[in-house]
């Protein structure tokens, strides 16, 4: 019974109290109940133990009393672990180990925890690669580490790299940190840097591709060295294999530590001139470029001196003749054209009678050679047509332009007199008068509407 009730299917001969409390047996026998006196039943709560971090542990440290757990007291157990209390790192190597730790209070509770403690001290390697280095070769990752995922160290050292030309010539010493559960080893290598030729190459002349062999070991310093590129074997250089262009040529110095210089070798082709033809040119023409010498870079000639241009007007009709000379180092080209200046065709225009303004359209003549064009005041110059009546009275200046088969033009002028005329009646009367009477007509004329005044000098034929 608990605190004087009953208890469900508590009827074993053994039962286990759950809770704090008063409790006690009634025994039933043919209908008699009996009841024991109260028994008093206190469960406790087991303490829980906890275990801070444990301390940084090295394989070779002597071994050291447990303390990390709280409430102190308890059992420790676990691989490396002595006499309940004591760890020995030498005993349990390198490595994570799992400590369990069980605390019993003073009722007897008992309750555990666990944590692996870390034991360090692990040995680093180093071994590099090459102990020897020139001081102008390029910066390179170092490694030969052991265990993996340590830190490297030293004089030219950063980021695990080794930099030859941030320290001077010598020989410097380099290590290898290796960390592991708080405790370090370190290992070390010595590096020797060596010091490093400046290589010369000095400039070589322009080549023609016609050379046999040009001898490059007295460009190349200091002497010893190698030459690689596009035609040289050995130390000499062959025009006659590399042909016409530019060529870089590489010169590499003997010995453990090397540099490198390059020239730029440039070879001539044998030069071929050529120069297009000149187009014929009219003697008016003014001063004109001279072009088409090829290749490009070469100079004119014009009766032995230089020239840029060519001035038809200055020098007349004729047949002249241009060179166009290139050069290299492989000599001179030249390449010869003529220009043909042609002159101007002989034009010329009859005199032209003189007309009356108000006269029909007529077709102009007279210019030579035929096959021209005329131009001028009323004048259509299509087809040749002048229009008096376009035209007020007056001198006017008539163009006859021509040009012949070599498209060289010339013209020839006239003045061209356009009269005022009369009305009709005025001209009917004047024609009668004169022609009658065989007159020569010095006066004014007018009719009524004109006041027509004239005087005749007359003479019998």
């Amino acid at each position: 019974m608990r605190a004087g009730f009953g208890l469900f299917l508590a009827t074993d001969s053994t039962f286990k109290a759950f809770a704090t409390d008063n409790y006690s047996l009634a025994i039933s026998d043919e209908g008699c109940l009996d009841t024991s006196s109260v028994i008093k039943v206190t469960i406790n709560k087991p303490i829980k133990p906890a275990i801070s971090s444990f301390p940084t542990t090295c394989v070779g440290d002597a071994d050291f009393t447990l303390t990390s757990a709280t409430p102190a007291g308890g059992i420790y157990s676990g691989i490396g672990v002595k006499n309940d209390t004591v760890f020995s790192p030498s005993t349990s190597g390198i490595g994570s180990f799992n400590i369990n730790y069980v605390y019993t209070d003073t009722n007897g509770c008992k309750d555990s925890t666990n944590k692996n403690i870390g034991v360090g001290g692990q040995s680093a390697f180093f071994t590099l690669i090459k102990n020897s280095v020139c001081q102008n070769e390029a910066t390179f990752n170092l490694s030969g580490g052991n265990p993996t995922g340590g830190v490297y160290f030293g004089s030219g050292v950063s980021l695990g790299q080794f930099n030859p030309a941030s320290v001077a010539v010598g020989t410097y010493q380099l290590g290898y940190a290796y960390t592991s559960f708080g405790c370090s080893d370190t290992a070390y290598q010595n590096i020797t840097v060596n010091a490093a030729p400046t290589a010369g190459f000095s400039a070589v002349p322009v080549q023609c591709a016609s050379t046999f062999s040009v001898n490059l070991s007295t460009y190349g310093t200091p002497g010893g060295g190698s030459f690689f590129g596009t035609g040289v074997i050995g130390s000499t250089f062959y025009p006659i294999i590399s042909g016409a262009g530019s060529f870089t040529i590489s010169y590499i110095t003997n010995g453990s530590c090397k540099d490198t210089a390059t020239r730029v070798i440039i070879v001539d082709p044998v030069p071929v001139a050529s120069l297009t033809a000149f187009s014929d040119r009219c003697v008016d023409v003014g001063s004109f470029n001279l072009t088409g010498g090829a290749p490009a870079g070469g100079v004119y000639l014009y009766n032995g001196s230089t020239a840029t241009t060519f001035d038809p007007s200055a020098v007349g009709a004729g047949t002249y003749t241009i060179k166009y000379a290139f050069s290299n180092t492989c000599g001179t080209d030249t390449a010869t054209r003529t220009i043909k200046v042609n002159s101007l065709p002989t034009v010329t225009l009859s005199a032209l009678s003189a007309v009356c303004a108000g006269a029909p359209a007529f077709s102009l003549s007279g210019g030579s050679p035929v096959g021209g064009t005329y131009s001028g005041i009323g004048v259509n110059s299509t087809t040749g047509i002048f229009t008096p009546s376009s035209a007020t009275a007056g001198t006017y200046t008539i163009t006859y332009s021509y040009t012949d088969g070599n498209s060289c033009s010339n013209t020839a002028t006239q003045k061209h007199n356009g009269k005022r005329t009369t009305n009709g009646n005025s001209r009917q009367l004047h024609s009668s008068l004169c022609k009658r009477s065989k007159l020569y007509i010095i006066g004014w004329i007018a009719t009524i509407r004109n006041i027509l005044w004239f005087r005749c000098f007359f003479r019998k034929l």
